[in-house]
């Protein structure tokens, strides 16, 4: 099995780098010597391509009064917002971008 590290600068603290390799040895994807992320390269999950943004559109669609508001949106746009239709369409535009991506060999391309 391979983890691939979504390289935030915020989780790739040297102790989170150690975790990972412990758990997957040699077989993660991230701030790694052994195989790192592309630069400038979109991370190729459904996750990133299309439903961060849409909830984070809907969290801070008016800005948030409080904390305490702000952690009540947040389940709340994921209530409103992850569907089996959001999934199939985020797995279908990441196929589009992947099928693209084979297409100019790999070079670097606006979204789609």
């Amino acid at each position: 099995m391979w983890f691939q590290h979504n390289d935030c600068h915020a989780h790739s603290a040297k102790e989170a780098r150690q975790a990972l390799q412990t758990v997957f040895l040699n077989r993660w994807i991230g701030r790694s010597e052994q195989f790192p992320c592309s630069p400038r390269s979109p991370y190729h999950t459904p996750i990133d391509f299309s439903l961060w943004g849409t909830l984070k559109d809907k969290v801070y669609f008016n800005p948030p009064m409080t904390q305490e508001n702000m952690k009540q949106r947040i389940p709340q746009a994921c209530d409103d917002t992850v569907t089996s239709e959001t999934i199939e369409n985020g797995v279908s535009t990441l196929r589009n971008r992947l099928h693209h991506c084979i297409e100019i060999e790999g070079r670097q391309f606006e979204h789609l």
